[in-house]
């Protein structure tokens, strides 16, 4: 992968909708080659592209789970995955290297929706499941596509909007570019049977009142030579929070973070994205180094494989 397969990256993670000519522009390169290279970097490196959503202006909540097993053979786990992936309100989910085997997300519009969620989990899991819990909702979180791609970050102003309401036309728009945040107008005109500035105005509504947040790429970081840590960490007073996050915004090597509140094991997740061993080792001997006096390691597990990334079809129902 060379500068404009970088740059072509770059620009579909700020923006995933971005015309193939104005993409061409921005790279340098003519039409026909950035769409070469696109086909190219979408065999192996693009696994997705999506718009993502807004969960609560459809009326969803989310919780992170996290499931240790005991017990289970590499098909017990394969069946596992399949449970998982096919079940209609679990997403965002990862294999693991470490104390959980599986963290994934389950989106719920209730109490008796999560409860029933978790009946059906511990109902096929039975004696293969050792652990089990939720997190709370992150009160923060943040990607750093642009440390992946070596650009700097573009510093953006989200307003927040009340009372917004969506209807039927507008949850086909959401789910097709949920699924597919590349999906051409004539496309999404056949599929939602409306015509195609209609469907591009209904877009860019949705985008100005921040239901869509934005449209991106889901990336293969193996296909990148790049390891995921993820290592969890627990502060001994809230109010420190905010110079640890200082901190990991300017750490190269920190692709992600969430920050919780009222967690009792840990209350911020880090996301490491290591091509060497010794990047990770030094990572932790940093944040020893800043911060050892104030927090604790939890634990640091290695994210395997990622799948189901975008919304599960039962948000959209």
């Amino acid at each position: 992968m060379d500068v404009k397969d970088k740059k072509i990256l770059s620009e579909l993670a700020q923006n995933s909708r971005i015309p193939l000519t104005q993409l061409s522009k921005k790279v340098g390169v003519s039409r026909e080659v950035i769409d070469y290279r696109l086909k190219k970097l979408e065999e192996k490196i693009i696994k997705k592209y999506s718009s993502q959503i807004n969960i609560g202006v459809i009326g969803f909540q989310r919780t992170g789970c996290y499931i240790s097993l005991q017990n289970c053979s590499l098909k017990d786990e394969q069946e596992v995955l399949e449970f998982l992936i096919e079940h209609k309100f679990i997403s965002a989910i990862s294999i693991n290297i470490g104390k959980y085997d599986f963290v994934f997300d389950i989106f719920y519009k209730n109490n008796e929706q999560l409860q029933q969620t978790t009946i059906e989990i511990e109902n096929f899991f039975k004696e293969k499941l050792k652990e089990f819990f939720f997190v709370s909702i992150p009160i923060k979180q943040k990607i750093f596509y642009n440390k992946l791609f070596e650009r700097k970050e573009k510093l953006t102003s989200q307003k927040t909007i009340t009372n917004i309401k969506i209807d039927k036309i507008d949850l086909v728009i959401l789910r097709l570019l949920n699924n597919n945040s590349r999906e051409s107008l004539v496309n999404l005109s056949d599929k939602v049977n409306l015509k195609a500035n209609a469907i591009g105005y209904r877009i860019r509504e949705l985008e100005k009142k921040n239901i869509i947040e934005q449209s991106t790429i889901f990336i293969d970081f193996e296909e990148l030579g790049f390891d995921i840590y993820n290592i969890q960490i627990k502060t001994k007073v809230a109010k420190d929070h905010k110079k640890i996050i200082q901190f990991l915004e300017n750490q190269k090597s920190v692709f992600y973070y969430y920050q919780y509140f009222g967690n009792k094991d840990w209350d911020i997740d880090i996301g490491a994205i290591i091509k060497h061993k010794k990047e990770l080792k030094e990572l932790i001997q940093e944040i020893k180094q800043k911060f050892g006096e104030i927090i604790n390691f939890k634990e640091i597990y290695m994210i395997e494989k990622i799948f189901k990334e975008e919304l599960p079809k039962g948000v959209f129902d």
